[in-house]
């Protein structure tokens, strides 16, 4: 058995599977509660021994998401950009009250300035929106991800990975 299929078979993941895919809009905020930084609080890096960064808490009432069976009214996107987090597997269970619970990361110290002299520990909070990609631009985006295989294209991805949904943002 691999480690992803004893992690799938342990800790279950929630089924969400949107075929439309959304970029964050930061100029709007609309009726859900969508956050872009923040603290995620309570919750540390092991390595670094200080808060997992908060890229993005999606409101798991917009129906758009497909998030209906998710018991937390908030579902983080966390990570730590200073260590090893996530040299290895990176898997978290957002509990009841919002924390999480490590289940697999990479383990090594924290790396100086990386990725950046004076990376913050988090970043300000700001309320943002979902709008919804074009099928047009989400089939572009499709393509640009398949054809990734060289770190020359790694910007673009990074770039292409920042929507929710359609699969181009889950790769």
């Amino acid at each position: 058995m691999t480690r992803a299929e004893y992690f799938a078979a342990k800790y279950p993941p929630v089924s969400a599977d949107p075929q439309q895919g959304y970029w964050l809009d930061f100029r709007v905020s609309a009726g859900f509660a969508h956050i872009v930084g923040g603290v995620h609080s309570g919750d540390e890096c092991p390595n670094c021994e200080k808060p997992l960064l908060r890229f993005l808490s999606l409101d798991t009432k917009d129906e758009r998401l497909f998030l209906r069976n998710i018991p937390v009214p908030h579902l983080p996107l966390l990570f730590c950009w200073t260590c090893e987090i996530a040299q290895n597997d990176f898997v978290y269970r957002v509990e009841q009250g919002g924390t999480v619970k490590l289940i697999d990361y990479g383990l090594g110290p924290p790396a100086g300035d990386f990725p950046y002299e004076d990376y913050p520990d988090q970043f300000p909070e700001h309320r943002v929106d979902l709008q919804a990609i074009p099928e047009r631009d989400q089939d572009i985006i499709r393509a640009v991800m398949r054809a990734m295989t060289t770190s020359e294209t790694r910007g673009i991805r990074s770039a292409a990975s920042h929507s929710y949904g359609s699969r181009c943002a889950m790769i």
